[in-house]
């Protein structure tokens, strides 16, 4: 019975779909692991081009008059 179990998850481990993780993926480098850097998503790299020129502060809406 412990055989076919085994043999089915084997089978339903190979039709299983591939999901590819956003985790941070680890560089080794000389021994050494370290963290890759990490991209944005796609909103994010938008945003970060905005042009913000005469923009005012977020904290200036939430000063006392």
């Amino acid at each position: 019975m412990k055989a076919l179990q085994d043999e089915a998850m084997a089978v339903a481990l190979e039709n299983a779909p591939v999901v590819k993780s956003r985790k941070v993926l680890v560089a080794e480098d000389n021994g050494k692991k370290r963290k890759a850097v990490a991209k944005g998503s796609m909103g994010v790299e938008k945003l970060k081009k905005a042009n913000i020129n005469g923009m005012s502060k977020i904290s200036s809406f939430f000063q006392k008059n």
